[in-house]
């Protein structure tokens, strides 16, 4: 149970001679639940995976590489890909499938500019970005070969994607702007090269409660715990079932 595996974490910090330790857990909720739990007051700080993101972000990097750009939200995001979707189209070569958007400003698709904005962060957030659009333009390499004398283009709702996102990335820069994706992908590099501040006098980090995580987070993840002395990963086993821990070896 939960609390059979806090009284377990309370035992192994009750006999942790180390330095301060940092406890990772999902949620903001569940930081405040563990901020008011007397057995963890001493020589632990609670944060969740975003929060130690956002705070190497601000201490090691904005100022650096983001100094004169300000963040957007969602619906900034949802402009922006119009922009991008309406600068395409108005190319000689245009967009195969997404014309239709600009005809009718987008009426007859609510929300399409923000489904748009969502498949940019799957891509970034699962680090297929480049992967994407190398693998496109292989695909469609070899559908040219095969078809190359049907009249159609191959993989155009693909090709269209890939020019959008290209096109967003470019109005980001000029605009000066930066969205939460463009956040994770900086801490990912500059965790890659540099240990961040926030993880200065950390010995131990306790990796607590969570189901899943993006590529792009594993990667962080991975960065951070070469940071530290320990790392103590909690999983729930009832004895019943195969040993995740020997599984995890295993692969």
């Amino acid at each position: 149970t939960v609390e059979a595996r806090q009284e377990m974490l309370h035992k192994r910090l009750s006999s942790w001679t180390g330095g301060p330790v940092l406890h990772l857990v999902p949620t903001r909720g569940r930081v405040i639940e563990l901020e008011s739990d007397h057995r963890f007051w001493l020589k632990r700080k609670q944060d969740t995976l975003t929060g130690v993101i956002y705070r190497i972000f601000e201490e090691d990097i904005r100022l650096k590489q983001f100094k004169n750009c300000r963040q957007i939200d969602d619906n900034a995001r949802s402009l922006i890909v119009r922009k991008a979707v309406e600068q395409r189209a108005a190319q000689p070569e245009g967009l195969a499938c997404f014309n239709r958007l600009i005809q009718d400003r987008g009426e007859d698709f609510p929300g399409i500019f923000r489904l748009i904005s969502s498949f940019f962060s799957q891509l970034k957030l699962n680090n297929y970005q480049d992967r994407f659009v190398n693998d496109l333009q292989a695909r469609i390499m070899k559908a040219e070969e095969i078809w190359g004398g049907s009249g159609e283009e191959p993989f155009a709702l693909e090709s269209d994607l890939a020019w959008i996102f290209g096109e967003y990335e470019e109005i980001k820069g000029e605009l000066g702007v930066y969205d939460a994706d463009d956040v994770l992908c900086s801490v990912r590099d500059y965790l890659s090269s540099s240990p961040p501040s926030a993880l200065r006098e950390i010995d131990a980090i306790i990796f607590d409660g969570f189901i899943h995580v993006s590529r792009i987070e594993e990667d962080i993840l991975y960065y951070l715990f070469r940071c530290v002395k320990e790392v103590w990963w909690l999983l729930d086993y009832d004895g019943q079932r195969d040993d995740p821990v020997k599984d995890f070896k295993e692969s």
